[in-house]
């Protein structure tokens, strides 16, 4: 039996590949490992944020709306949690009298939601759509969503500026 010796730029390029391939099984299980769950909060005279679990939204009382959006097609159901529902297990309720909320996006986008627009039907920080998880994505994790179709005053260039899609912080302004 003859054996054929491999040229020193064959094994090379074996090795080569074989290492690219576990690079980009590393980049793939380093990607999914990372916490895509989680909300980070900064709250007043804390010096850390605070990170909220998915679980931990999972936990609080859940509402939905079934809305269209003028980023998706059709009518969806979104399901989360109240953003006063979620200022208030915080232990930071915001009175109409003034506070308010900045909330930043994965891609840099910024808004702020006063207190007044946060009542007790609205808004709503969205975690699925349908009865599935966001994904990053499909505007996910976490999407500020309001009632559009209940009432026009929902349909408004100054609400769909507040409506911010992947969600990663939110800091409470008393």
């Amino acid at each position: 039996m003859a054996f054929r010796h491999r040229a020193p730029l064959d094994i090379l390029f074996g090795c080569t590949i074989a290492v690219i391939v576990a690079v980009m099984m590393a980049a793939g299980t380093a990607a999914r490992a990372q916490p895509q769950d989680r909300l980070q909060v900064h709250l007043p005279g804390a010096d850390d944020p605070q990170l909220v679990t998915l679980t931990e939204l999972s936990e609080l009382p859940q509402h939905s709306y079934h809305t269209s959006t003028v980023w998706t097609e059709g009518v969806h159901a979104f399901s989360g949690v109240l953003l006063r529902d979620l200022l208030d297990h915080l232990g930071v309720p915001l009175g109409p009298d003034g506070g308010h909320v900045v909330l930043d996006a994965l891609d840099g986008y910024t808004a702020r939601i006063e207190a007044d627009l946060i009542t007790d039907s609205a808004p709503l920080l969205s975690f699925l759509r349908d009865g599935k998880p966001l994904p990053r994505r499909e505007q996910g994790p976490f999407w500020l969503i309001f009632p559009y179709d209940d009432d026009p005053a929902f349909r408004t260039e100054a609400i769909y500026a507040r409506s911010v899609w992947q969600i990663v912080s939110m800091t409470v302004i008393p």
